[in-house]
């Protein structure tokens, strides 16, 4: 029995080691981060909306929107329940569902590449720069791409064990995915396709059974899209041909690329054996890397990346703080280069040839690509985080071994050069990724957390909340109605959610120049990294009307449920 228990510890140990410490690195390391920086208990970026929706749901069974959503909202807020009322659970929800996203591509990847390799790729992937605030947020992107790629791990099983009710399951998975956020349904379509090209004679999954979950698919998204039409408040997506979508499309598409090479080329070092590139692979690293510093002479150092989190002024403030400077130049020149010298080691890897494919998701990542193609045209945009569904299948290319012959056999210091050195330099390179998703992430949770204590220490000052601009997930979060005004356009967030002008500004920034009766009354330091870093906000009392006495009128607020601190 004992000798059995052991042998079954080494299997799982075998099968499940890796992914246990990337689950470990990726996950339950930034949640205790984000915990003990009080950083579970405030809103982030997008998602005050969010967690204003999924705590009216639990108080009241209803949804009521913000007009600050565009995501199809249900599937991320009712699963939760009663627990919608605390933000904590809401955050620490979507971290499990990280956990959920990590185990599928774990699960799709290992019989196709083995456990180790798989677990590589799980660990790269929470290495995404903005993942682990991702998954420490209510935002909608980790909670869709896991539903999807649930969905896909089933569709996948299903496939492979050709049992229909695990496909139901599956086309299930999808449906929900595409209940968090509309571009989820590039899962259930590519399994219903596959599933139908598949299907047929000496099958149990025959093509009258993908035939029908297709119909009664379509049927439910379509009842649930009008329901979700019909929702007051909403912010529904105005599309509009871009004068130049080719420009916008192949620019845009050349900054997605780099930004998955980040993640993706260390990984790719880890098998690449450049000694054995064939003729393609060199012209296509040079291609690729002619093509990059091209999009750097336009973009600049500081926008050749997809926004964001990718960003030299730290994740998700390209609006909110423009000027603020978190990444000198020459540090962010040196990141664009390491992206430039990925990309073209990952395209010379890609044109070798693989021993094997897999079709679920290369139509995943087909629809994907097109699907984003379309967007970059429509003039929406798109940001760095809508990528993440694109990394598994390309992960799942660099890692399956070539169909090349193993024709080179070298010994000694050649053998290092060739095989141990590039693995070296790989292991570095993925290093270097996850010290620069920490460091944003570590950037980011220093700046909310403190402006949220800077704000909540001006309410207890006796200033209505709504009158406090302390960033806009403050504001959101206190506005009585959410967004007043979609197409305001001055130079603060305020004006979305309330007419009168605010009491107190939060400021990164000393202004040389501030409006005549704006008085800086302080400044507030803290550690820009969280533990390391010097940093600064600034305190403006605006003297606008109303302000001299707190203006209760307005103050009919909602209560803040955020848990406050002292700054």
């Amino acid at each position: 029995m004992g000798e059995g228990v052991r042998r079954g510890v080494r299997r799982g140990l075998h099968r499940y080691g890796w992914l246990g410490a990337a689950l470990l690195v990726g996950i339950a390391a930034p949640l205790a981060v984000a915990g003990l920086s009080g950083n579970l208990s405030i809103p982030h970026n997008d998602a005050w909306s969010y967690s204003r929706i999924a705590e009216h749901f639990a108080e009241t069974g209803r949804i009521r929107l913000l007009g600050w959503n565009r995501s199809a909202l249900l599937g991320q807020v009712v699963v939760l329940g009663p627990l919608g009322r605390s933000l904590v659970a809401q955050q620490v929800f979507v971290a499990v569902l990280g956990a959920v996203l990590l185990f599928c591509v774990h699960e799709i990847l290992a019989p196709r590449v083995g456990p180790r390799r798989a677990g590589v790729a799980v660990a790269a992937l929470s290495f995404w720069p903005g993942f682990t605030l991702l998954t420490t947020s209510f935002m909608a992107d980790i909670p869709t791409v896991a539903a999807a790629f649930l969905a896909l791990y089933l569709g996948d099983l299903a496939l492979r064990r050709d049992r229909a009710w695990i496909l139901g399951l599956a086309v299930l998975a999808g449906l929900w995915a595409c209940t968090i956020r509309i571009q989820g349904i590039a899962a259930p379509v590519a399994i219903l396709f596959v599933a139908l090209t598949q299907s047929g004679a000496g099958h149990r999954i025959r093509r009258r059974h993908v035939v029908a979950l297709a119909v009664v698919f379509a049927g439910l998204l379509a009842a649930f899209s009008l329901w979700q039409s019909r929702l007051p408040d909403g912010d529904h997506v105005a599309l509009a041909l871009r004068p130049d979508p080719l420009d916008s499309v192949s620019l845009n598409s050349v900054r997605a690329y780099f930004e998955l090479a980040l993640v993706v080329g260390p990984v790719a070092l880890l098998v690449a054996r450049p000694a054995r590139w064939r003729t393609r692979g060199w012209v296509a690293a040079l291609a690729v890397a002619l093509v990059g510093g091209l999009a750097y002479r336009q973009t600049g150092a500081r926008g050749f990346f997809l926004p964001n989190y990718l960003s030299s002024n730290g994740a998700y403030t390209e609006a909110l703080a423009p000027d603020r400077v978190v990444f000198s130049e020459s540090h962010w020149r040196l990141v664009v280069l390491f992206a430039l010298i990925c990309g073209a080691l990952l395209a010379a890897e890609l044109t070798r040839p693989r021993v094997r494919d897999v079709p679920l998701l290369t139509a995943f990542g087909v629809l994907t690509i097109a699907g984003t193609a379309v967007t970059f045209a429509a003039d929406q945009q798109v940001y760095g985080r809508y990528l993440i569904p694109l990394a598994p299948w390309i992960l799942l290319r660099v890692l399956t071994p070539t169909a090349e012959p193993e024709t080179l056999r070298p010994r000694g210091l050649r053998r290092f050069a060739v095989t141990a050195a590039p693995r070296l330099t790989g292991v570095v390179a993925l290093l270097a990724v996850f010290g620069l998703s920490s460091a944003i992430a570590a950037n980011a949770w220093a700046f909310d957390r403190t402006r949220w204590d800077v704000g909540t220490a001006q309410e207890r000052r006796g200033v209505p909340a709504t009158r406090i601009d302390a960033g806009m997930e403050w504001l959101g979060w206190h506005s009585p109605r959410g967004v007043i005004d979609r197409d305001h356009a001055g130079g603060s967030f305020a004006g979305l959610f309330s007419k009168s002008p605010s009491c107190v500004v939060v400021s990164t920034e000393a202004k040389p120049n501030p409006p005549a009766a704006w008085r800086l009354v302080g400044d507030v330091p803290y550690r820009r990294f969280l533990v390391a870093g010097e940093a600064r906000l600034f305190l403006y009392e605006t003297g606008a009307a109303g302000c001299g006495a707190a203006d209760k009128a307005e103050s009919g607020a909602r209560p803040p449920k955020a848990e406050p601190r002292s700054p």
